[in-house]
């Protein structure tokens, strides 16, 4: 199993419930080409804390990630940067960006932009 200590963020962390639907579930695409659903836990400027019901045995820290909303409007690039058990079949984790190609798009949907 990938056990870790938690990531610790510098940035602020967004809660879910402060966040738009659209954030709340996202495509993980590995960099295998493999696909899963996720849902958001939180998110920052950084990155985003994630659930899924996946084995926490499955993920692996420094997994690249391709991570889409739910409305198709962007993608996110990023790192698997911890993982950890919650639960019995599912795993809570952290990617943190590595690219910044859409984060405009990202940034202004978790600061409230009305023109986002």
């Amino acid at each position: 199993m990938n056990q870790s200590k938690e990531y610790q963020r510098n940035a602020e962390r967004i809660g879910r419930e402060r966040l738009p639907t659209s954030l709340h579930t996202l495509l993980m695409v590995f960099d295998t080409g493999e696909e899963t659903v996720v849902e958001t836990f939180d998110a920052s400027t950084m990155g985003l804390g994630l659930t899924a019901n996946l084995s926490a045995e499955i993920l692996r820290e420094n997994v690249g990630v391709l991570l889409r909303p739910s409305d198709n409007s962007f993608n996110l690039i990023g790192e698997v940067v911890f993982v950890m058990e919650h639960g019995s079949d599912k795993c809570r984790f952290g990617v943190q960006f590595t690219q910044t190609i859409a984060i405009h798009k990202y940034l202004q949907l978790i600061e409230g932009d009305p023109s986002s």
